[in-house]
């Protein structure tokens, strides 16, 4: 069910683990969960296969990723807003979409938080539908639109933000919409995202974050990550749908 694991990733990061891989839907059952060493939790049983499988897959490269780094394997467990529960110590993120898993982590005394996304290159049409929910007008006054493509700079702004997002939510406890951030300027392999909202005390309206971003084949991987010295807390959270799977809101 899972192949081409990886541990190399697409954005080279200083302090990190990671682990990615592919995996088919098609060929999970229920004996997959105790092949690959992932503890399936209660609120899972019920669920589709197409869930059971991304969980599975995503879990398997977060343990791999906390292995490569620090040379054990820990349970990540589940929050109530079915966001990953890592160990004290520790940040990180998780990402599947279309077959493709991934995971990066990190100690906490490196990075307050770590934010990745893979998404597919979008077919323009869609592109040209999401754009005016994805992209503010500050997003559209970016000079490298007109070169980069509508399908491109959509995919690129949905994917930059939801990395951001994962990054930033479980150290501010707030939940954000993709309009509360948009691109400033976008470079050959990373981009400026800048707070339309105050998050906090230390994440105020004008903020700036750089996120890094590669484009391989047709899709899109972006990884954000904040700079360690910050309180995490949590709180709970409300998730929008968008594409058929949980984002922001």
């Amino acid at each position: 069910m899972l192949e081409n694991v990886s541990f190399t990733p697409p954005i080279p990061l200083d302090r990190i683990g990671y682990c990615g891989c592919r995996f088919h839907q098609e060929q999970f059952t229920e004996f997959a969960f105790e092949r690959y060493g992932v503890h399936q939790p209660a609120t899972l049983f019920n669920a589709l296969a197409q869930r059971k499988s991304e969980f599975l897959a995503g879990r398997y490269c977060s343990g791999r990723a906390l292995v490569n780094l620090f040379g054990r394997d820990y349970r990540v467990a589940v929050n109530e807003d079915r966001s990953p529960k890592w160990p004290n110590g520790i940040v990180g993120s998780i990402t599947h979409h279309n077959g493709h898993a991934a995971a990066v982590v990190a100690g906490s005394s490196d990075y307050s938080g770590l934010g990745i996304d893979f998404e597919s290159l979008l077919p323009f049409i869609e592109a040209q539908q999401m754009l005016e929910h994805i992209l503010t007008d500050r997003d559209m006054a970016c000079e490298e639109i007109r070169q980069c493509g509508t399908r491109f700079f959509v995919t690129l702004a949905f994917s930059a933000k939801e990395s951001l997002y994962k990054a930033l939510y479980p150290v501010t406890g707030q939940c954000m919409g993709f309009h509360d951030l948009y691109i400033k300027r976008v470079g050959t392999n990373s981009l400026t995202l800048s707070l339309l909202k105050t998050l906090g005390p230390a994440w105020l309206n004008g903020a700036d974050f750089e996120v890094f971003y590669t484009k391989y084949n047709s899709e899109v991987f972006t990884l954000a990550s904040l700079a360690p010295g910050r309180n995490t807390r949590r709180r709970g959270a409300g998730l929008s749908v968008s594409r058929g799977r949980s984002t922001l809101r």
